[in-house]
């Protein structure tokens, strides 16, 4: 299912994706996929930003990101 959501998003080689605090189980998931790093917006990090060839971001986290980084 995840693997199918991020073809859906054109999400292809090195992804991020930035989940919210309360999709523990979905990082549990992710371990299982190639080229795929997920964490929560507060533990972004310039390194694996430039890491990633693609960067999925869930709106609620965005929003985070900005009130943490600006």
């Amino acid at each position: 299912y995840l693997v199918q959501l991020l073809s859906r998003v054109g999400a292809s080689g090195k992804v991020l994706l930035v989940i919210a605090e309360g999709l523990v189980d979905l990082i549990r998931i992710g371990r299982n996929v190639k080229n795929l790093k997920i964490l929560h917006g507060k533990d972004l990090n310039v390194y694996d930003v430039l890491w990633c060839d693609k960067l999925v971001v869930t709106r609620a986290e965005l929003e985070r990101i900005q009130e943490i980084w600006v």
